[in-house]
């Protein structure tokens, strides 16, 4: 089953394959994800995709420049957080 999800191409869930994650200095493997985790994993990244959406509305809107920044800082932070899953799922 291919999914595309926001122009991000998912590859199909193969038995019996491991993918390799490295985050900072540590590795480990995990098993292939099932049609259920990768769902959960694309409703996750589709939800980080619309908070920065949001958040830079937002701050779009705000004239105090404290609440801008905050809310800046919060998109990016999301903007992270929607690369790295994109980054795993690929």
């Amino acid at each position: 089953m291919e999914t595309q999800l926001n122009n991000v191409y998912i590859p199909p869930v193969r038995a019996h394959t491991k993918r390799v994650i490295t985050t900072r200095q540590e590795d480990f493997h995990m098993p292939n994800l099932t049609c259920k985790e990768l769902t959960a994993l694309e409703e996750t990244l589709g939800g980080e995709q619309n908070l920065v959406k949001k958040f830079k509305a937002m701050a779009s809107l705000c004239n105090d420049e404290q609440i801008k920044q905050d809310l800046e800082n919060m998109a990016q932070k999301h903007q992270q957080h929607a690369n790295q899953l994109i980054t795993f799922l690929q």
